[in-house]
């Protein structure tokens, strides 16, 4: 056996028993799982015996977040125009909120993912009658809150 053979077997070994070990966590995961759901099973039958437990659709488990989309909230950016005290715009908002997450971030890809997120809160907020938007001569669309916030 060669050298190089000596490396990529013992590679091989190591995912080897990575794998086994995630297959036996998952294992012991959905037996839990499993238990619990029969459990959960044997109190609606308490209530009423012939209910038909096969006719529940299982529900799909929501999609985790996105790491690369910041977590931006409707709240979180509502609170950033009310301690302003003027009318700002999408951009300058989520550069005062990644200021505030991270004040050593110079990110301009996440500055511009976070003003699409604020830009998406407050076109909801405004459809509500909770932001008033102004649009501005080079453009830009500026949002403060409505007088009775």
């Amino acid at each position: 056996m060669a050298e190089g053979d000596t490396f990529a077997i013992g590679a091989l070994v190591r995912k080897r028993a990575e794998l086994a070990g995630l297959i036996e966590r998952h294992r012991a995961e959905l037996e839990a799982l499993t238990a619990n759901l029969g459990h959960l099973d044997a109190t609606p039958r308490l209530f009423d015996p012939e209910i038909r437990l096969d006719a529940i659709r299982p529900k799909a488990p929501r999609p985790a977040a996105d790491p690369g989309r910041p977590a931006i909230t409707t709240r979180m950016v509502l609170d950033a125009l009310r301690r302003a005290g003027e009318p700002l715009g999408a951009r300058e908002i989520a550069a005062r909120l990644l200021a505030e997450m991270d004040p050593d971030a110079d990110d301009a890809k996440l500055l511009r993912a976070m003003a699409e997120r604020v830009g998406e809160a407050l076109r909801k907020q405004r459809v509500k009658g909770v932001v008033a938007c102004a649009h501005e001569q080079n453009g830009r669309w500026l949002c403060n809150l409505n007088e009775s916030e």
